[in-house]
């Protein structure tokens, strides 16, 4: 039984070894299987042979079916491993799975029922269930293998399992099981399911609609009559406009009583007059009641729906306008109320015309005062980011602080190093920020870089108003080299380069013979 499981591949090797180890020490008759026993013993009159031989014989046939078995679970094993090596959560847990391994799944279930036997497909579906258990697909899928391979206690116990244990508050599983239920005849335990689902999630208009045509299957009229009119009274806004719509068409197609048809669909109508659907369900209904009184009862909910005090919008009234001249065209049987109808007609759509182009002007307004008024914010977000706080520059220090005296320092480092010109004694700042606030002109960076293209471009700098504008110009000493590349400094002046004083020598160096003496003046 072990070496038919789809284990590791170390594993099985290692089970194997320990087989062969274990049947050399039992007798023949341990190893064997009733089957095997039995396809093992001698015919009657087949001549007899050694014991000895003949064990040794059994013994081998026995080993090489145990290896045949072997060699096959370690193929069947390789070729699913790429789907358990994709399995990373063979466990249950609250968190839902990545899209990932939900797919892995899908493809090894493929695989599974294609290549697997039914046991090992089961086997597989019930691991899958283990870690998917709160996703409806996989149980609906079980179902449906179990339905293809003609098991219908396992398909019910799949559907009872994910329907009372696992999704509780899912549609639908609770409706495949009610109608799986209601396909094998057991209609009480149906029923039963449907009225828990509906107590479990009140006013879920898919719910009712089922449970109330199981009803009317079942041939239960007034029991589904009594369930829509239950659950109206619990309803409001467009869900009720909903189920009230459908129990007039089960009143007026299915219990054939126009009357109470149409007293529902006047309380359709009333309360909720501004339902183009609801007008115009009722004066279909009404439409396709047998003629003589259905025509005057058309025309007037005509009247009703287009009326000046009518709840529904302009586009709604013409609509039903349109409709209510064709009827005319088609039904009626005097051309007086034709053409009055059609003048009637003409004179609304002007005054309807008018009207939805004033809610579309008043719209535009409203959209546009509403557009204006986010512009206005935001320009004045944007003003309060732009503007610096003035107190952050006025307790700059003055510009001499951070005057640095070159010449000076030059003439000091280097005597012979002539000064700066007069015009440019220093490099005086800004008096209001501090050196490091100062930028270039725009006109220093396309000296710098005229050679770069136009994208590289210095960028505009826009700083604070005119109080903190930027200096016309840098200093020469921070100007950038030209389009050329870096040129050679200039010579120093003559006067950098002056005679020793007289007397002076410079230093002897070690090993060096003694200069010669001077010559005489």
């Amino acid at each position: 039984r072990i070496l038919a499981h789809t284990l590791q591949p170390t594993d099985l090797d290692r089970y194997w070894d320990r087989y062969k180890q274990w049947s050399l020490t039992r007798p023949v008759a341990d190893l064997l299987t009733a089957d095997e026993a039995a396809a093992f013993e001698p015919e009657p009159n087949a001549p007899l042979e050694e014991p000895e031989k003949l064990e040794a014989e059994k013994r081998d046939r026995v080993i090489q079916a145990r290896e045949q078995l072997y060699r096959l679970t370690i193929e069947e094993t390789l070729k699913r491993r790429p789907f358990e090596s994709g399995i990373k959560r063979p466990y249950f847990h609250i968190k839902p799975l990545d899209e990932s391994q939900l797919s892995n799944w899908r493809r090894y279930l493929d695989f599974e029922e294609k290549e697997g036997g039914q046991a090992r497909t089961i086997k597989l579906y019930e691991r899958c269930l283990i870690a998917c258990c709160n996703y409806p697909e996989f149980w609906l899928r079980y179902f449906k293998y179990a339905e293809t391979i003609g098991d219908p206690a396992l398909a019910e116990d799949i559907l009872r399992r994910a329907a009372e244990i696992f999704l509780k508050s899912r549609a639908e599983i609770q409706y495949v099981y009610a109608s799986h239920l209601e396909a094998v005849g057991k209609i009480q335990k149906a029923r039963a399911v449907y009225e828990r689902f509906l107590k479990t999630t009140p006013g879920l208009l898919d719910t009712i609609l089922k449970f109330a045509n199981f009803e009317r299957r079942q041939g239960q009229l007034d029991t589904a009559s009594a369930l829509y009119e239950s659950e109206l009274a619990q309803l409001e806004g467009k869900h009720h406009t909903f189920l009230i719509l459908h129990y007039c068409r089960f009143l007026a197609e299915v219990m054939r009583n126009a009357s109470k048809a149409r007293d529902y669909y006047e309380v359709a109508v009333s309360k909720h007059p501004d339902s183009k659907i609801a007008w115009q369900n009722y004066i279909a209904f009404e439409a396709a009641q047998p003629r003589g009184e259905s025509e005057c009862r058309v025309l007037s909910l005509y009247q009703r729906a287009v009326a000046a005090d009518s709840k529904l919008s302009a586009e709604d009234k013409s609509d039903l306008w349109a409709r209510y001249v064709e009827y005319v065209q088609d039904r009626g049987t005097s051309i007086k109320s034709l053409r009055a109808v059609e003048a009637a007609y003409k004179a609304a759509s002007a005054s309807l015309k008018d009207t939805s182009r004033k809610r579309t002007n008043d719209s535009d307004s409203k959209d546009s005062h509403r557009q204006n008024k986010s512009q206005r914010t935001s320009y004045s977000s944007s003003q309060s980011y732009s503007q610096p706080a003035q107190s952050s520059y006025s307790q700059a220090q003055p510009a001499s602080q951070y005057q640095q005296p070159y010449s000076q320092a030059y003439q000091q480092s280097y005597p012979g190093y002539q000064q700066y010109p007069a015009a440019s004694p220093s490099y005086p700042q800004p008096s209001t920020y501090p050196t490091q606030y100062a930028q270039p002109a725009a006109q220093t960076y396309q000296q710098g870089y005229a050679a770069q293209p136009a994208a590289y471009a210095a960028p505009q700098q826009s700083y604070p108003p005119a109080a903190y504008q930027q200096p016309a110009a840098a200093p020469a000493a921070y100007a950038q080299p030209a389009a050329g590349g870096y040129s050679q400094p200039a010579a120093y002046p003559a006067s950098y380069y002056q005679q020793p004083p007289a007397g002076y020598a410079p230093p002897k160096a070690a090993g060096a013979a003694p200069p010669a003496a001077a010559p005489a003046p």
